[in-house]
């Protein structure tokens, strides 16, 4: 099996994981109810999830995983933000589960961070509606979180089409 198809075999067991627990974990822990969700927020939990869909999956999965990362520089190793994001087909629509890890550089190593915390995001995508499941998030914190998340995932997808172009050439 190629490298790749090891990471994809690797990542589908991460994101069967990541969507059966997600929901259980933090209905279990923390029980949220969401908060309520402004028009621009279901706005762009659509968006990202057509971005993300757009992606599509790797090869044999029956899902799409992907994941981002969240921050000012350029470069994704000194950004302090990790979303991965699952999409799973559901039988009245796709559900999405976000999982929101923070990240604290080492300060002896530049370039290694570690995790601090992670924040779960679970919603279902329906025809022209998005309704939020569960959020460790306020409505608040949404409001200036999913803005960024749209901009790294379009960022990740340029890059990605960039480095198609180049690689044809």
């Amino acid at each position: 099996m190629s490298k790749s198809g090891r990471r994809c075999v690797g990542l589908g067991a991460f994101a069967a994981l990541l969507i059966a627990g997600a929901a259980a974990i933090t209905r279990a822990e923390t029980e949220t109810q969401p908060a309520s969700t402004r028009p621009e927020q279901v706005r762009l939990l659509r968006i990202i999830g057509d971005e993300v869909r757009e992606m599509g999956p790797c090869p044999g999965d029956r899902f799409i995983k992907r994941e981002f990362f969240v921050g000012e520089d350029d470069d994704d190793t000194y950004k302090d933000i990790h979303v991965a994001i699952v999409i799973q087909p559901d039988e009245t629509g796709e559900r999405v589960a976000m999982l929101v890890t923070y990240l604290k550089r080492d300060p002896r190593i530049r370039t290694v961070s570690y995790s601090t915390h992670s924040k779960n995001l679970t919603y279902l995508l329906r025809e022209d509606r998005a309704e939020i499941e569960t959020s460790d998030y306020s409505s608040e914190e949404r409001e200036d979180l999913l803005p960024e998340i749209l901009r790294a995932v379009r960022d990740k997808k340029k890059l990605l089409r960039d480095n198609l172009r180049s690689a044809r050439r």
